[in-house]
């Protein structure tokens, strides 16, 4: 049993150390190794913290069905446990997934249901990035006025609770939608307030961009 628990440990700090590494098949196959040998003699604990990295990897690598199986599987777990912080993510990696299969309302029930359980854990900032990715699904389908809707939302809880980069994001979304609908004055006005909390917030790839924005909608503008 010893060596069992031993071997079962430089498998998952091996997995871990490759996944660093970015070898993300062969972090995925020692830490799956790790988690059989946990399994074997009792260790459900530990399984259930690995787990989620197994699912991190597979989102990673893009394999959405077994990603999707992975965190359905946690989410039954974390149901039956009572963990609704837990039950959270669970409902927001499924939206990320069913986001990216574009099965857009069934990724933003799930963003839902996150966003609501957050809210009565009082977690404000979980609850702004739901409502930030609402708004991305309902820029995915043209649903611009509800997208600006719900990146308000989550301006307004970023703002509050002082989160620069996340403020400047929801002012990068609110623009973004606003050159959708053509309406290039206020998309330059808030891609403007984005510019400089990028630069505070020591986001230096993320300030470049807001420039060249900038720069393209005032070439737009000036014809």
């Amino acid at each position: 049993m010893k060596e069992d628990t031993e071997q079962a440990k430089r498998l998952e700090e091996n997995g871990i150390n490759e996944l660093k590494k970015c070898n993300y098949l062969e972090a995925e196959k020692l830490i799956s190794e790790a988690i059989a040998l946990y399994v074997q003699f009792g260790n459900y604990e530990k399984k259930m913290r690995l787990l989620p990295i197994i699912g991190q990897i597979q989102f990673i690598t893009m394999r959405n069905e077994e990603a999707l199986k992975t965190q359905a599987d946690l989410l039954s777990v974390y149901q039956g446990s009572g963990n609704t912080r837990a039950q959270a993510r669970a409902f927001n990696n499924i939206g990320l997934i069913k986001s990216r299969m574009k099965c857009y309302q069934e990724a933003l029930d799930n963003f839902k249901y996150a966003r609501d359980i957050f809210k009565n854990e009082n977690e404000k900032e979980s609850v702004g990035d739901q409502w930030a990715n609402i708004g991305s699904v309902y820029r995915d389908t043209e649903k611009y006025q509800d997208a600006l809707d719900s990146y308000f939302e989550a301006l307004a809880l970023f703002e509050a609770i002082g989160n620069q980069e996340k403020t400047a994001d929801q002012f990068t979304n609110i623009a973004y939608i606003y050159s959708m609908q053509g309406n290039f004055e206020k998309a330059l006005h808030w891609y403007g307030l984005a510019h400089p909390l990028y630069s505070a917030s020591q986001n230096s790839e993320k300030a470049e961009i807001a420039k060249e924005n900038i720069a393209n909608i005032e070439s737009l503008l000036k014809g």
